[in-house]
């Protein structure tokens, strides 16, 4: 997997590394002394005195002068920089070596991720979605990618791994918010509502459908375990006498009037001779009609 850091700017670390030379302070009062015998030091102009061939050459405006001072430091920090490989002992957060250009797990890299061009960004994107990865691991590696593409000064490229991380934060925004009853929780609120009806001679059963409406995405909240058994619960309550005395083959739907959640049921009679509540589907809806009766808790 590739690892990786949020890229912020550490000025303390680049004025240690550019700044702090002796050539360096020396250019800089150069600047200082040509500024004030020009009569333009600190008159707020917009302007700096420019470098050519190591010669100062009179002025031009401070964005255009200090861009260029940004893209070649940009520049060295990517391509002039020695890598630092981790260290055996080194926590992959340290600060000890260089972790957006190392590569802390080679077994699970995604090959052949580019941020050149925009050209190159968008087929890298392709590879990282079709790579077989998990979730996570896609989301990291275009990070990983997009901060590489933002130091490189190659804003373009960075943009596309943005709209891909933006894309899988959705995702992942949805993932969380629906939490799935799975197969062996269904299986337990079945005992949970065999014993409450037990004691009024019937046994609950679920259909192979039942699991997947639990887990529809046209329930827009999802269902989840604590109401299905808040709704047998409040059944068992209301209408557990009740139920057996509507005999074999009656059907109904239970709706549960704060959750909005509707149970249709069927009644049937298995070989044993007993009374199976057999729970057709459910569903969350509001003003939810059928013709069959209707048992609101």
């Amino acid at each position: 997997m590739i690892s990786f850091k949020e890229y912020t700017r550490d000025y303390k670390a680049e004025y240690k590394k550019f700044q702090s030379s002796p050539e360096r302070i020396k250019y800089r009062a150069e600047l200082v002394k040509y500024n004030r015998e020009k009569g333009t030091y600190g008159n707020g102009d917009g302007k700096d005195a420019s470098h050519k061939d190591g010669k100062i050459v009179g002025f031009e405006n401070q964005s255009k002068n200090r861009g260029r001072a940004e893209a070649s430091r940009l520049k060295g920090s990517v391509r002039e920089e020695p890598r630092i490989p981790r260290k055996k002992g080194q926590p992959a957060g340290s600060d000890k070596h260089s972790d957006l250009y190392t590569d802390e797990n080679p077994k699970g890299t995604i090959h052949g991720l580019k941020f050149a061009t925009e050209k190159d960004a968008k087929a890298s994107v392709s590879k990282i979605e079709n790579s077989g990865k998990k979730h996570a691991h896609k989301i990291q590696a275009a990070i990983a990618m997009e901060q590489r593409a933002k130091v490189a000064g190659k804003m373009a490229a960075a943009g596309v791994y943005r709209s891909y991380i933006e894309k899988m934060k959705k995702i992942t925004k949805k993932r969380n918010m629906k939490e799935d009853v799975s197969r062996g929780e269904l299986d337990q609120i079945e005992k949970y509502a065999d014993k409450l009806f037990a004691a009024v001679g019937i046994d609950v059963e679920f259909t192979r459908h039942f699991l997947d409406r639990v887990n529809d995405e046209r329930n827009k909240k999802p269902i989840n375990t604590a109401e299905l058994i808040r709704l047998f619960r409040l059944t068992y309550k209301k209408y557990g006498k009740k139920i057996p005395k509507m005999g074999p083959d009656a059907q109904a739907v239970i709706t549960d009037m704060e959750t909005d959640i509707n149970m249709p049921f069927v009644l049937n009679v298995d070989r044993s001779g007993m009374l199976d509540l057999v729970a057709k589907t459910v569903m969350r809806k509001k003003g939810f009609r059928t013709s069959n009766p209707i048992l609101n808790v």
